[in-house]
């Protein structure tokens, strides 16, 4: 007989359950700390919406986490790859908040194991959910191969979101506007790097 891995994280009963224990305020004590939920003031404008009851979709976008969307409105992004200290996506998401930041998805809440000793390990994190534009890769390209296109004079044969290498869409020497940009940009960077 072969064994199976049962993950959890694609049954709505045990989603739902996870959103009650971020949203929440009980602890579960274990033997060697504590799973702990934080909510920020986020999380109200949400919990009318969360009595309601909220639809868990389970998706798997990314290598990193694994995340739950509630009925579109929020999104509990469950991380993989732990360690001690605060997720970086936690950190800058509350920062962003806590100083005004409207344009990133608003942190409501996250679940964290408070061990005995030792920094707490972040790992989860609850957000309102702002639907997918695209990869920031896919954007960056598609605008640098425009930017090509017009320094070139020419439209691209290919879609604007190209596989191909940016460097085909070069000339071996710059037109002058590009090279004044260029040193501009290696002169700011040389006061930097002094």
């Amino acid at each position: 007989m072969q064994d199976s891995g049962y993950d959890p994280m694609w049954s709505a009963p045990f989603a739902t359950a996870l959103l009650n224990a971020t949203a929440g305020r009980r602890r579960w004590k274990g033997q060697l700390g504590v799973l702990e939920p934080t909510a920020t003031p986020v999380l109200r404008t949400y919990q009318a919406a969360a009595r309601r009851g909220l639809t868990p979709t389970t998706i798997e976008v990314d290598h990193n986490n694994t995340s739950v969307v509630y009925g579109n409105r929020l999104i509990l992004k469950l991380f993989r790859c732990i360690d001690e200290g605060l997720n970086p996506d936690l950190e800058v998401g509350r920062f962003l908040i806590e100083h005004g930041f409207a344009h990133t998805p608003p942190v409501a809440g996250a679940l964290a194991y408070k061990p005995q000793r030792g920094e707490p390990i972040s790992l989860a994190i609850l957000q309102g959910y702002v639907p997918n534009q695209g990869e920031l890769w896919d954007i960056f390209q598609a605008a640098l191969c425009s930017y090509f296109a017009r320094v070139r004079g020419t439209v691209p044969k290919t879609p604007p979101l190209c596989a191909r290498t940016l460097l085909e869409f070069g000339h071996p020497t710059p037109p002058p506007e590009v090279q004044a940009d260029l040193a501009k940009l290696e002169s700011i960077i040389k006061q930097i790097l002094s």
